[in-house]
Parts: structure tokens; C-alpha cells; sequence
């Protein structure tokens, strides 16, 4: 499940004063998930790039952080006048 769907599956039940029925070793990997979405989210923002702990994986293992937003621009090459 990727990180967007786990926010979305415990943010609609919790935004709506329900339970949110999974078992509990469930919930807490998706908390994981959406913790680690919006690390990768506030990052990107502050233009951070390195290391941080991967809580969705065992171990927590690091992994290297890399803006993603905005795309890198493309450089506009200047078109060659037509002989």
C-alpha cells in the first residue's frame, strides 16, 4: 500500500468520528506510513536532502531523501533558424 492510501485509510474513518477498524499491528503500520508521508512532503518544502529513518520498512533503515517537487527544469534550447 503506498503512503497516500495509508493516509486516506485512517484519515476518513478519524475525520468522521469512527474507529478505525483494522487490526492493531495494521494501524500502526499505517500511522507509520503516514508519518513517513508527511516527513517526505515537509522536506521536500524546507528543500532538505539526506538521510532520514524509513519507518515503513523493518529496522527502520535509512534512506537518502531527494526533493521531488518542483521537476527539474528542462532547458529551452533556442530553435536554430530554418535555411
Amino acid at each position: 500500500m503506498d503512503l497516500v492510501a495509508a493516509w486516506d485509510k485512517i484519515r476518513k474513518p478519524s475525520a468522521h468520528g469512527r474507529e478505525i477498524e483494522v487490526p492493531f499491528e495494521e494501524l500502526v503500520n499505517l500511522c507509520d506510513k503516514a508519518y513517513l508521508l508527511f516527513c517526505l512532503l515537509i522536506f521536500n518544502r524546507i528543500g532538505y536532502t539526506g538521510e532520514y529513518k524509513n519507518r515503513t520498512l523493518k529496522g527502520w533503515p535509512e534512506a537518502v531523501f531527494a526533493p521531488f517537487w518542483p521537476p527539474r527544469a528542462v532547458p529551452v534550447t533556442e530553435e536554430q533558424p530554418r535555411s
